[in-house]
């Protein structure tokens, strides 16, 4: 299995010690609040955001989210595989 860049990312991070992960599931919250949600999750030292949870949300607005996030956030994000 080949390592990706989020991988090795996670993998450095955990020789450092501790990652904290923060999931945002972005269903109901909107744009502007998941964004506000990773900003805060960063402050609190998050080393990464995962999106998803229970999403059923449509792809388009679920890539929103996650464009939203990307502006304002240097952190690993990353969403559920789904199959795909």
């Amino acid at each position: 299995m080949r390592v990706g860049p989020i991988e090795k990312d996670i993998m450095k991070k955990r020789e450092e010690g501790t990652v904290c992960f923060a999931l945002i599931d972005s269903e109901n919250l909107g744009v502007r609040k998941a964004a506000r949600l990773a900003e805060i999750a960063d402050e609190g030292g998050a080393g990464a955001i995962l999106v998803g949870g229970s999403t059923v949300v449509d792809q388009i607005e679920l890539n929103s989210v996650i464009k939203s996030i990307k502006n304002c956030k240097k952190l690993l994000i990353t969403k559920p595989n789904r199959g795909e």
